[in-house]
């Protein structure tokens, strides 16, 4: 079976929709023949091979923080174009808030069958610092975007807490799929070569983009406040820092973008989330993978994954003294980390394995292709 997976971003180490990357990935290494449309940025090639997958690239406009939305002036041509040339048998969009949505008209019109996935309900339940884009995005979910989807064979949500905003929007086919961990990630990993850990010393470490909605300013202010009590405790920020002024010390440290993250992992002791809002985030699932216990804001799909007491800790949305509470918690008992650790760590092994969910895939492609003939 050929895969059309269409996405804003695609492995893009400045911006990314990691659900898009991990599918592509997975389901092209599970047997479907996989292509891509994206966008194209930094001098990257129109067309390319990555990892056995054709990934097709067209320019883009980019909207900086706090919208990191982008627009796809050629969209529609480079979309008809490949589907002459690589003739799918399903498409994937990959998701429906942003520009690439608007790829849903043409394959209704082609009769291509299609997916959308979403992680979230932009203004319905994903709320960010930025209350009038959130109203602009409620109006457009409950317009432009529903409709969009409810042209899909199908909405694939990809974490359960979604399935009660499918209903209030009246999508005509929601279905779960989680999005998952690879097998590597399980595995046992080296640590940095350039990250060393002292004895006793306790890491803490954020992986994400430093945008707005992630809330990594707040975790900087708690992370000040805890390493001046703190000598033993280090807090790692890894992520694209581009433009953003950070003052690092000793304790806190700025790694920029890194492609070694689950070396990283292996070298940490805690892992953290501060979002406003979130969907089922990859960051969380590779964290929990390495067995480390998770302190993260109860948004989005999190408390999937993040059960509170049992494999992490939960705290409310932009509580900053709950946050501080938590890790402080964890920092004074290795008895509770590695217990949380390992929990969590059969927690995603269980339930979000690709091997489970490739199939799900599989199956709701099938379902969808013989429905539209």
């Amino acid at each position: 079976m050929k895969v059309l997976v269409i996405t804003p971003f695609y492995n893009d180490p400045h911006r990314g929709v990691a659900s898009a990357y991990k599918t592509a990935r997975e389901l092209s290494r599970h047997g479907m023949e996989v292509v891509v449309l994206t966008a194209r940025s930094r001098g990257q090639p129109a067309e390319s091979v990555e990892g056995g997958i054709k990934v097709y690239r067209t320019r883009d406009i980019f909207l900086h923080d706090p919208f990191n939305f982008n627009i796809l002036p050629n969209l529609w041509c480079q979309l008809r174009r490949l589907l002459r040339k690589e003739r799918p048998d399903v498409a994937v969009i990959s998701k429906y808030v942003f520009f690439t949505a608007l790829a849903a008209p043409l394959l209704r019109l082609r009769r291509q069958p299609f997916v959308i996935t979403t992680d979230t309900f932009p203004g319905i339940c994903w709320f960010s610092p930025f209350k009038a884009r959130d109203k602009l995005v409620a109006i457009y979910t409950k317009t432009l975007g529903r409709w969009l989807m409810n042209m899909a064979g199908a909405v694939v949500l990809l974490h359960e807490n979604l399935l009660p905003y499918a209903r209030q929007l009246r999508l005509k086919r929601a279905v779960v799929i989680h999005n998952g961990v690879e097998q590597e990630a399980f595995q046992a990993h080296p640590q940095p070569r350039d990250i060393r850990k002292r004895r006793g010393e306790v890491i803490i470490t954020y992986i994400g983009r430093l945008e707005s909605v992630k809330g990594w300013e707040a975790i900087l202010w708690v992370a000040r406040r805890i390493t001046r009590r703190h000598p033993n405790v280090r807090f790692l920020f890894v992520g694209n820092k581009e433009g953003k002024a950070v003052r690092e010390t000793p304790q806190i440290r700025f790694l920029g973008f890194r492609r070694d993250v689950r070396n990283i992992l292996a070298v940490s002791d805690i892992n953290v989330l501060f979002s406003a809002a979130e969907g089922l985030p990859n960051t969380v699932m590779e964290a929990m993978a390495a067995g480390l216990p998770v302190v993260a804001s109860d948004v989005g799909g999190v408390s999937c994954l993040v059960k509170d007491g049992k494999t992490g800790l939960l705290v409310p949305r932009g509580d900053e003294k709950a946050l501080e509470a938590a890790l402080e918690r964890l920092i004074g008992d290795a008895t509770l980390r590695r217990r949380l650790g390992e929990a969590g760590r059969r927690l995603v092994k269980e339930e979000f394995s690709w091997e489970r969910i490739a199939g799900q895939y599989e199956r709701l492609f099938r379902e969808i292709v013989v429905a539209r003939r």
